[in-house]
């Protein structure tokens, strides 16, 4: 009975891990059939897949070279070249040539992306060999492309334009309209490079006709026709300095240093000095000790006719590339290095296939002493031995994803665990701060109400005053005499606003108004006295016409006076601003 369940927990395992695996060869092969048209989405499904699942090496291997290819086509460099291990181990004697087509030629992109040319340049060969018989054309012109991009690395420009036409012939047969209109634009600059500008230009003619289908190669390539309309015959500076804007004001492309001195030199040919000298000046800044920046600073010098300020800087420039001699012997070197990649390859083909026949070798003749001893045993044992094996392997199997299972359940645990406690945490510290915002809304709004209380009842409290000022400038008017009694009430009150008496009304103002007016000359010393009086009526809550007739004002020229004022408060940086707004209006 013990061995039934054992039977049953394992077949159980076994279902389990095969549907893992199914699932797993579903999303893989969803993500290469949209790996050329949406890589983004292919990127995103392979990142869903838990590489646990991925028992067997094939599976890993595949994920390992679609990963690669996700994120090349996406523009992200690679990193560590382990993300392509698997795939370079297992298709190095397995799969198709197609596999191994890709698998050295996303091994050739992960090397130049981390920084090893010389290895990447071996890799794009080897995965030129085996396209040899690809009918995929756009793949076999985007491994042409890579080489001649690795060529002009190593400034190889004459190997770099024989793989660029090589990489253009393929997407013509393809009929692949953007690679082949890049690579036009390509093949252009590279010309420009070595001076060919009969070709450059035809070439540039054939790209600016068409319609731009990518505005930053659009960009790049009117920042490379700008250099060359400088340095070629007959040479138009103002269309070079028409296409730098261009390219800068309309595609938004950021300029190298070396596109910066183009405009800068071609400015200086056309006279416009002024420009050049900013542009440099503004390159200084970024960088003093740029070579580039010395040679182009050597051109506009000796175009000026400074030549000791022009013989200066070659004497620096010329220092600072010494080694344009190792250079120029790497050019030699360069233009040899394609024989040797190439018989390189065919050395290790030959010992590739020197091995694989070893490995038959061996192999026929570990399968007839496998026979010849085999025979000697019965054929019960044999398939009881068989039977063993197999529940050993699976047996182990089982255990060892038993274990990972439980590896990963405690890690999820653990981070639940740790979650749990974060936002517990966060909660806490969300509420006490909603609390103290709270109260501290609260109090603000209990200061706003008294102070429109304090300031409302200050004004009632001098309203009377107003009422009484109002009456006896009326019946100091009137032809007749009004109430004697009230008229020297009044004129007694109104000795203390008389321009000699402003100290004592500043005084009783201070006293209930909890040292207003000391506050104000703190906060506003340069203020005139007769403004400080004209404060003192407006906080006593005069009206206009009233403070026109005291102070001998118009009653326009009080409103203007009321409003410069209160701008003035306003601009203060004081805790007492809103309450001085409140008091004057």
């Amino acid at each position: 009975m013990k061995q039934l369940y054992i039977a049953l927990f394992l077949l159980m395992s076994a279902l389990v891990m095969s549907c893992g695996n199914r699932e797993a060869e579903r999303i893989m092969d969803s993500a290469e059939d949209v790996m050329w048209t949406r890589p983004d989405s292919a990127l995103t499904a392979l990142e869903s897949i838990d590489t646990l699942a991925l028992k067997t090496k094939s599976q890993r291997a595949r994920y390992s070279l679609l990963y690669t290819m996700a994120l090349d086509r996406n523009h992200l460099t690679i990193q560590d070249l382990r993300v392509i291990k698997p795939a370079a181990i297992y298709y190095e004697n397995h799969g198709s040539n197609d596999d191994k087509m890709k698998m050295y030629f996303y091994l050739g992109t992960a090397q130049y992306d981390t920084g090893d040319p010389e290895a990447a340049i071996t890799s794009y060969i080897r995965a030129k060999e085996y396209s040899s018989h690809s009918d995929n054309l756009v793949f076999r012109g985007i491994i042409s492309s890579s080489i001649s991009d690795v060529y002009l690395w190593n400034n190889n420009n004459s190997e770099s334009i024989s793989y660029s036409k090589e990489a253009y012939d393929y997407f013509a047969q393809a009929k692949d309209s953007f690679r082949l209109w890049n690579t036009t634009g390509s093949l252009a600059c590279l010309y420009s490079n070595i001076q060919d500008w009969a070709k450059a230009d035809s070439l540039y003619s054939v790209f600016f006709s068409q319609p731009i289908r990518d505005t930053s190669i659009y960009a790049e390539q009117l920042l490379t026709l700008a250099w060359n309309n400088i340095f070629k015959p007959n040479s138009d500076a103002h269309k070079s300095i028409d296409l730098f804007k261009r390219a800068t004001g309309k595609f938004g492309v950021m300029p190298s240093i070396d596109d910066y001195c183009v405009y800068a030199y071609a400015s200086e040919i056309i006279g416009d000095h002024r420009t050049a000298n900013d542009v440099i000046r503004q390159l200084e800044n970024v960088d003093s000790s740029s070579t580039i920046l010395k040679i182009w600073k050597y051109r506009i010098s000796k175009h000026r006719a400074d030549y000791k300020t022009a013989l200066t800087y070659l004497e620096q420039s010329l220092s600072d590339r010494n080694s344009e001699v190792l250079e120029t012997v790497g050019q030699s070197v360069a233009l040899a290095q394609s024989d040797y990649y190439e018989d390189k390859s065919l050395l290790l083909d030959r010992d590739r296939k020197i091995q694989r026949q070893m490995k038959w070798i061996i192999a026929l003749i570990g399968l007839f002493t496998m026979i010849f001893a085999l025979s000697i045993h019965s054929k019960y044992r044999k398939e009881l031995q068989h039977r063993l094996e197999e529940m050993v392997t699976l047996n182990d199997e089982v255990n060892q994803r038993l274990n990972e299972s439980l590896l990963c359940e405690a890690e999820h645990l653990r981070s639940i665990d740790s979650l749990k406690s974060a936002n517990e945490l966060a909660e806490k510290n969300i509420q006490t701060l909603s609390e103290k915002l709270s109260s501290a809304a609260e109090k603000e709004q209990v200061l706003m109400a008294l102070r429109a209380k304090f300031v409302q009842v200050n004004k009632q409290q001098y309203a009377q005053l107003n009422n009484l000022c109002r009456r006896y400038f009326e019946s100091s008017k009137s032809s007749k005499e009004s109430d004697d009694q009230i008229y020297a009430e009044v004129k007694k009150i109104l000795a203390i606003l008389d321009e000699p008496n402003q100290k004592e009304l500043e005084s009783m103002l201070d006293d209930n108004l909890d040292g207003i007016m000391t506050k104000l000359r703190a906060e506003m010393p340069n203020t005139a006295e007769k403004d400080f009086r004209f404060i003192a009526f407006l906080i006593l809550g005069f009206d206009t016409k009233t403070i026109a007739r005291m102070m001998g004002y118009n009653v326009s020229t009080v409103y203007t006076k009321r409003h410069n004022i209160k701008d003035k408060i306003l601009r203060l940086n004081s805790e007492h601003q809103a309450l001085f707004s409140e008091l004057i209006s």
